[in-house]
Parts: structure tokens; C-alpha cells; sequence
């Protein structure tokens, strides 16, 4: 991977404030300094059946430019994905890459599973706010 890749890739998923009276150091000398996220991300209550390329999967939380998904199958980074997320008798249909991924037990059953972070390239932003909306229990 070219380091320009990596650096765009981190650059996507937090921002770093620094102020112009001081350096990172400086300010971490005096204070904790928090990444602060592009985005909101939304939890959901109750599972969230999805599909990743047409497979199950489940959505563990989501947000307007990512999603963290939990998978059965591999999700592998730097995998580019279609992620479908059923919503009122359609599916809304958003074009991702897989920006981290890690292999993890799960609580209840022990069985291995995926864990994955995916950075939306391609996203309609109302349909997913609506998505939000009503599964996060946003809506009115």
C-alpha cells in the first residue's frame, strides 16, 4: 500500500483538531486531544439483518459515510463491497471498502465471526438518513 493510500484512508475515518497556538505536543502536554468523527454514528437497539454482496450479515451500527458490519463470511480490507439495507419494501444500496476488519468470538454462541469497518463511496444520504431514522428509533 502506498502511504499516501494509508494516510487518506485514516484521514476519512477522524480529523485531529490543532489550533494554531501550539503543537500536538504541546496541546497533549496539556490536555487529551480527541479524534473527532466526520459523522454520527447510530447504534441500534435490536439486530439489524443486512447483506454484504448478497450475503447475511448483520449491521452494527451506521452512519452516513460508513457502517460497522458483523459477518459470517470474510470481510477482508480493501475489499470493495455492496451493502444492502432493507428499508420500507426496498433495498437502499450503498457502494463501500472494507477499511478494517478483525476475526472475533462471539459473546453468546462462541462461533467465530467478522467485524468490519466500511467507508461509503457511494451512498444516498436521504434513504440512509431515513434507514437511521427508523431503526435507530429516530423517528417520530
Amino acid at each position: 500500500m502506498e502511504a499516501g493510500a494509508e494516510e487518506d484512508s485514516d484521514a476519512a475515518l477522524i480529523d485531529l483538531t490543532n489550533d494554531a497556538e501550539g503543537s500536538l505536543e504541546d496541546q497533549s502536554a496539556s490536555a487529551h486531544i480527541q479524534p473527532t468523527r466526520r459523522a454520527t454514528r447510530h447504534a441500534f437497539h435490536e439486530d439489524v439483518s443486512v447483506e454484504v454482496d448478497g450475503v447475511p450479515a448483520v449491521l452494527a451500527d451506521l452512519s452516513l459515510i460508513g457502517a460497522q458490519l458483523l459477518a459470517l463470511t470474510t470481510l477482508k480490507p480493501n475489499r470493495v463491497i455492496n451493502l444492502a439495507l432493507p428499508h420500507e419494501g426496498q433495498l437502499i444500496s450503498c457502494t463501500g471498502k472494507i477499511v478494517w476488519a478483525r476475526l472475533e468470538p462471539d459473546a453468546t454462541t462462541g462461533a467465530l465471526r467478522y467485524r468490519a469497518g466500511v467507508y461509503f463511496m457511494e451512498v444516498d444520504e436521504a434513504a440512509v438518513e431515513g434507514f437511521i431514522a427508523h431503526h435507530a428509533g429516530l423517528a417520530p
